[in-house]
């Protein structure tokens, strides 16, 4: 297949343009994440792992893109709802979760309590004034306090019959099937 990169808007979804400048010809858009404590500012990660830029950022609002300095895979990217410059990812592999607090420049394993976790499905902050991280995998639902720092915790205490992969949906809640209470 070919690359992705980034469609733009700004007549409200009437049209849309491509507004990839700064973006590797190789990009693999996965997520985009913008930052509530800084207006006009997204970040996009990348899945092409090796050697390649994985986060991008733009402090115009998509109209160029510039790399964090990371190199690697990142499959989902999420700006922190209250400090700024602080971001996490989502990876495959060992290392699930790893956060930045230098705006993508670097990152550190963030993951103590997600030995179990298998893929990572959705990575997304909890709405409200909480400082929540949500994580769904292949076999869970996890929820950190990023102010504290892991370890995760499974959310999935007291559910009976889980049978469904955990999602997270657009408002912070966490979705799942189950054959029965």
């Amino acid at each position: 297949g070919t690359a992705g990169g980034v469609l733009r808007s700004i007549d409200g979804c009437a049209s849309w343009a491509p507004s990839g400048t700064g973006l590797a010809a190789s990009v693999q858009a996965t997520s985009l994440s913008s930052s509530p404590v800084e207006p006009g500012q997204l970040f996009l990660s990348s899945s092409i792992p090796a050697g390649q830029p994985g986060v991008y950022e733009s402090a115009d609002g998509g109209q160029s893109w510039t790399s964090t300095g990371f190199v690697g895979e990142a499959l989902a990217v999420v700006a922190d709802q209250h400090v700024p410059n602080t971001l996490y990812i989502s990876k495959g592999g060992a290392t699930k979760v790893q956060a930045s607090i230098d705006g993508g420049a670097s990152f550190a394993p963030h993951n103590a309590g997600l030995a179990t976790a298998g893929f990572i499905r959705a990575l997304q902050p909890s709405l409200g004034p909480g400082n929540n991280l949500l994580l769904a995998s292949a076999t869970g639902a996890y929820q950190t306090n990023v102010a504290f720092a892991p370890p995760w915790t499974n959310l999935e205490s007291g559910l009976v019959g889980l049978t469904g992969v955990p999602s997270l949906v657009g408002n912070g809640s966490l979705v799942t099937g189950t054959s029965g209470v």
